[in-house]
């Protein structure tokens, strides 16, 4: 970043909350912790340094801000199945929503399902088992690789390392390992604003009945 760069400007203007000055700050002067900085400043990862949205390259400031596909349709020959789990605020009910589609962004299917209470994250991975269930039962299984979003980021982390996973969680996050390993399927994570179609069909599911539809 030259000098000449008018920060007051284009920046420091008080136009923006300074959170946000301050981080336009990071990004210009590659200050932001991404995966090759950190390993860069010697720090160990235990995770993979792959981007977390796309799973294709390294974690770089270029990379994650300015070239990263992960908000691409599906490579040719896979299926996208974007799923999300919601539970009620005092863990009462909670509802799983998905919507699979084509690489031609065409939807197959969409579901909205009601489950039993417990926590959070249960909801969560729970929603990664049912991304998983209904493609293997289906045609797809020998046509498509299959590629699973969610955007929680505990639950993708623990299916990638069930070492992390509380010992409640395992035996369902061992399973899902499992297909990432032997299956050849796609776990990864992307942000919420990405995810509003299966957020919205969570939560119908956690307050209404069951509701899917498939297109073959």
């Amino acid at each position: 970043m030259t000098e000449e760069f008018k920060w007051k400007l284009l920046v420091w203007n008080v136009l923006a909350p300074l959170k946000v000055e301050a981080f336009i700050w990071q990004v210009m002067y590659p200050k932001v912790l991404v995966g090759m900085e950190l390993i860069k400043s010697g720090v160990s990862l235990n995770l993979s340094v792959l981007c977390h949205f796309c799973i294709e390259l390294p974690e770089s400031m270029e990379h994650l801000f300015f070239s990263c596909k992960a908000w691409s349709p599906s490579p040719s020959r896979r299926l996208k199945f974007n799923i999300d789990g919601s539970m009620k605020a005092d863990g009462s009910t909670g509802g799983i929503g998905g919507v699979l589609k084509d690489e031609y962004k065409h939807t197959l299917m969409t579901l909205s399902l009601k489950i039993g209470s417990g926590p959070s994250i249960m909801a969560e991975i729970l929603a990664l088992q049912f991304g998983l269930q209904p493609f293997l039962s289906s045609a797809w299984v020998d046509r498509f690789k299959l590629v699973i979003e969610c955007d929680c980021r505990v639950a993708i982390e623990w299916v990638r390392s069930p070492s992390l996973a509380l010992d409640c969680f395992k035996v369902w996050v061992t399973y899902l390992h499992k297909a990432l390993v032997e299956g050849g399927f796609c776990f990864r994570h992307i942000l919420r604003q990405c995810n509003i179609e299966t957020d919205s069909l969570g939560k119908n599911g956690a307050v209404g009945g069951n509701l899917a539809s498939f297109v073959l």
